[in-house]
């Protein structure tokens, strides 16, 4: 028999433990289905904004820097002032087209004189061929002027290029 007690206050001992373990699991699940049922916490508070048809503008209005998505840097191999441009900004070149003039007089100056020079040269060199053939100068005197004929030659062909 003092087995059977024995055996009935351990599962007694047990038996509360297990209960006084059980309550707060019970008291919160209780606080929950309260609130979400409006139990004793009340309404809960809630924010509305009723809204009307508007029209919407697309600008953003901000301080900074605009770059472009492609540019090209232009720079001329000789220094003077633009006088004439060709194209349109925004446009489509191709390779080889004339982008813009620069201020030339200097160098057409320098041509017609070069020009002019060649030309005085040709001559001479024409007389000098026909004393040649008469023997009345030296083969040297001739080659001299030949020479000169073809710096003179090479000089225009210089300017032209620039």
């Amino acid at each position: 028999m003092k087995k059977n007690i024995r055996t009935i206050i351990i599962a007694a001992v047990i038996l509360i433990v297990l209960v006084l373990l059980a309550i707060p699991k019970l008291k919160s699940s209780e606080d929950k289905t309260m609130a979400a049922g409006n139990g004793a916490a009340g309404p809960l508070p809630v924010r509305a904004h009723i809204t009307k048809y508007e029209v919407l503008d697309n600008k953003v209005l901000t301080t900074g820097t605009v770059l472009a998505n492609e540019e090209v840097e232009l720079k001329s191999e000789a220094l003077g002032k633009i006088t004439n441009i060709f194209f349109r900004e925004g446009s489509y070149v191709k390779a080889g087209d004339l982008l813009v003039k620069i201020n030339d007089a200097d160098l057409q100056a320098q041509l017609q004189s070069a020009k002019s020079r060649l030309k005085l040269q040709e001559d001479t060199e024409y007389r000098q061929k026909q004393l040649l053939e008469k023997e009345a100068i030296s083969q040297e005197d001739y080659d001299m002027t030949a020479n000169q004929l073809q710096v003179n030659q090479a000089e225009v062909e210089l300017i032209s290029t620039n």
